[in-house]
């Protein structure tokens, strides 16, 4: 009986091991490499001073960007510094989610996706848990994110 025991065990031993090396973690380090970085980076995202109305806009060139930077900066001293963009080559995404009564809400972009007819962008929203414990204040939470440019339509979808 002993014999068996030694024998099942050392037998145990070398499946888990032979199991252990056949599990390939260099597989998942190339996928990760292949996978593309974002085209897209945030530059501004606050729960507060955005537009009293939801809207997104695609700002394509400086003026649409001061329009939005002397509405926000109203109430915010110093103000937030304007970026410098070379609207021939980049553009903004400026996603305001509009007034809300209470604090824990935000607008984000998740994924922007670049098809041969169209630029596709995914946004999510974040609502406060029902009964969460949340900020007693009026909130506007806008989100600024700096992407390539293109004359493509763009799309903007909820995840």
């Amino acid at each position: 009986m002993k014999l068996s025991m030694k024998k099942l065990l050392s037998t145990l031993s070398i499946l888990s091991f032979l199991i252990f090396m056949s599990c390939d973690s260099t597989e998942k380090v190339v996928a990760a490499s292949k996978k593309q970085e974002p085209t897209w980076e945030v530059l501004l995202q606050k729960s507060h001073g955005g537009p009293e109305d939801a809207k997104i806009i695609v700002a394509k060139e400086p003026s649409i960007v001061e329009e939005f930077y002397a509405q926000i900066n109203t109430n915010v001293s110093p103000g937030y510094e304007i970026p410098a963009l070379d609207y021939s080559k980049e553009m903004l995404l400026i996603l305001c989610m509009g007034q809300r009564s209470t604090g824990g809400y935000a607008i984000n972009v998740t994924d922007i996706e670049e098809t041969t007819s169209m630029i596709k962008v995914t946004v999510a929203e974040t609502s406060p848990e029902p009964g969460g414990l949340v900020t007693t204040a009026l909130t506007s939470p806008f989100t600024i994110v700096k992407t390539k440019y293109s004359d493509k339509k763009v799309v903007f979808n909820k995840k």
